[in-house]
């Protein structure tokens, strides 16, 4: 499989963990301490920010070990197994996510 595929199947899960995700809730709830005072905070603004916020913050967090073995195994550019590991990272972090899928149809 491509490299660029295997990133676009990150992020696409990435979106999916944050739209669905039970750390939303948080990250809405927190919306005055990181929304700012020129910005409108209508409802869908807040959604939409809150469920990028959520995302940028998944696609970070499961790129963690990634990166981690990238270090360890002493490469000089990202290969195939790392990104495997990112996406089977970010795959664990969205399960959440997926159960209140399941749970809601």
């Amino acid at each position: 499989m491509d490299r660029s595929h295997i990133f676009a199947g990150v992020a696409m899960i990435a979106l999916f963990n944050g739209l669905f995700s039970p750390a939303l809730a948080l990250v809405i709830a927190l919306m005055p301490v990181w929304m700012p005072e020129f910005v409108s905070p209508s409802w869908p603004m807040v959604l939409f920010t809150s469920a990028l916020i959520t995302a940028f913050g998944t696609l970070l967090i499961s790129g963690i070990p990634a990166a981690i073995y990238e270090r360890l195994a002493g490469t000089d550019e990202t290969t195939h197994t790392s990104l495997y590991i990112w996406l089977g990272t970010v795959v664990l972090i969205s399960l959440p996510a997926l159960q209140i899928v399941i749970a809601v149809s």
